[in-house]
């Protein structure tokens, strides 16, 4: 028996909650902005508006209706609230309370009528309305902030590849954050690392802090940090998607960590690096250094191929741009030519970016755990390439924006063939409206002897004789 009732009280509570988020969820932020726009409106009415006796009764139902769901949707957050002192003792909890109580206290039989009629008392319907407003407002901003802080960091996916191992292994995040603390011969990597990932790494490497903050900025640059134990790179890695009627770039970046022992990556984006490097590793463009170096290479080489790989579907686009006729243009036509040089331009920056650290290394002479790439011929051809490709970026921009401009020019030119048309039309217009003017609405009863057939005549030869000067200037073409 006693079982059976803790049954049905865990059964009423499990009700009554559910009720409680129902209504909770019913009387949510939109509905309540919109009652607070109807409270202002029923407290500024009769400040502007002289109503009558029923239309007043009105409001004021209307404004109790208002404040009581107000208050019956104050009763269900205290209810779900966890912590309901805490709640309840919150700066907007006695903004509600005082906004609620205002209209019971005008209904004390101590209020005179004088001041229930008073100046005072509409601004301060006013003053609650507005409180409404501002505390459903508050309350979205505050679901809005909630709603970011409750998102979990969740683990990215780990690989792991050993010296002489064909095929990436799956690892743990676990594993990836112990490489940090003490590097073994692997190169671990991890996709699709969110700024949680990076400031845990950051925290429990110790490492690379600069590196570390500008990932977590989300304004990186180019760069490399040599220590004595490590050498961490920042790379662009672009990945072509397609959006619509244009493609576009997912600008990820990579970074990486290098040890005497291995290396570790970690990539804000998906694409799979190891799968990109290890093809590159095998050939025979790598220079011949330890396996962290030979890695760092092939990244390096990969970066400068992904965009390639952008540069060859932007010249795609471009030809497709270039095979619309110039009178099919038009709006569409100059929005996507105008979105596809926005991802030219962006990746232009980046390879730009690539471009600037290998002519520092290379400057700097910057050494990669005792390797120094500039002692043989990788770094001075892998510069030449992006320099070249850089250019190639920067003619094909040239080259879309003469594409624009010759579309720009067409419409401009059809809109000045209809101005010049209203143009002629406004001037043999004048004809009509100078002598209509000057003669007025009558002919007859004038005192001179013009007949209106003879005022016709010289309108229509005035024209005729405008429209044959505009045919012999050429002006009608």
């Amino acid at each position: 028996m006693e079982m059976r009732e803790q049954l049905r009280e865990a059964h009423d509570r499990a009700t009554s909650g559910s009720l409680l988020r129902i209504v909770s969820r019913l009387l949510n932020e939109p509905v309540m902005g919109f009652l607070a726009l109807v409270a202002l409106g029923t407290a500024l009415g009769p400040m502007v508006f002289e109503f009558g006796d029923r239309t007043d009764l009105m409001l004021r139902v209307i404004e109790w209706v208002v404040v009581g769901v107000f208050a019956a949707e104050f009763v269900v957050q205290y209810l779900l609230a966890e912590d309901r002192k805490s709640w309840l003792w919150s700066a907007w909890r006695i903004v509600d309370v005082a906004a609620i109580l205002g209209p019971v206290v005008a209904l004390l039989p101590q209020v005179s009528d004088a001041f229930r009629g008073s100046l005072v008392l509409r601004l301060l319907r006013v003053g609650r309305a507005v409180a409404f407003g501002a505390r459903a407002g508050s309350a979205a901003v505050r679901g809005q902030r909630h709603s970011g802080r409750t998102a979990r960091f969740v683990q990215p996916p780990v690989s792991v590849v050993r010296p002489g191992g064909g095929t990436p292994a799956v690892a743990a995040w676990s594993d990836f954050i112990a490489w940090t603390r003490q590097p073994d011969t692997a190169w671990f990597h991890a996709a699709g690392v969110s700024a949680d990932g990076f400031r845990e790494l950051a925290v429990t490497s110790g490492i690379a802090a600069q590196a570390f903050a500008e990932m977590l900025t989300g304004r990186p640059a180019a760069r490399i940090v040599s220590a004595e134990n490590y050498t961490a790179l920042l790379l662009p890695m672009p990945t072509v998607v397609d959006r619509g009627d244009s493609p576009a770039v997912n600008h990820g970046w990579l970074l990486a960590f290098l040890s005497r022992e291995g290396v570790l990556t970690a990539l804000d984006g998906d694409l799979d690096i190891q799968e990109a490097v290890l093809p590159v590793l095998a050939g025979a463009g790598v220079p011949e250094f330890t396996f962290p170096v030979r890695v760092a290479s092939a990244l390096l080489l990969v970066a400068h191929d992904r965009f390639g790989v952008a540069h060859e579907r932007f010249e795609e686009a471009v030809r497709e741009l270039e095979a619309i006729p110039l009178d099919e243009g038009g709006p569409a036509f100059l929005g996507q030519a105008t979105r596809l040089r926005r991802e030219i331009s962006a990746t232009a920056v980046n390879l730009w970016k690539l471009k600037a650290l290998l002519d520092r290394i290379d400057a700097r002479r910057e050494s990669f755990q005792g390797a120094v790439l500039t002692e043989n011929e990788f770094l001075p051809k892998l510069f030449a390439k992006v320099e070249e490709s850089h250019r190639s970026f920067g003619e094909l921009k040239d080259e879309l924006t003469d594409l624009m401009e010759l579309h720009i020019n067409l419409t401009s030119f059809q809109m000045n063939k209809f101005l010049k048309l209203l143009a002629v039309v406004s001037f043999l217009g004048l004809f009509p409206s100078v002598i209509g003017g000057l003669l007025g609405m009558n002919v007859d009863g004038n005192p001179w002897p013009v007949t209106l057939g003879q005022v016709a005549f010289f309108i229509l030869m005035g024209m005729a004789t405008s429209l044959y000067a505009f045919a012999v200037k050429g002006w009608l073409k």
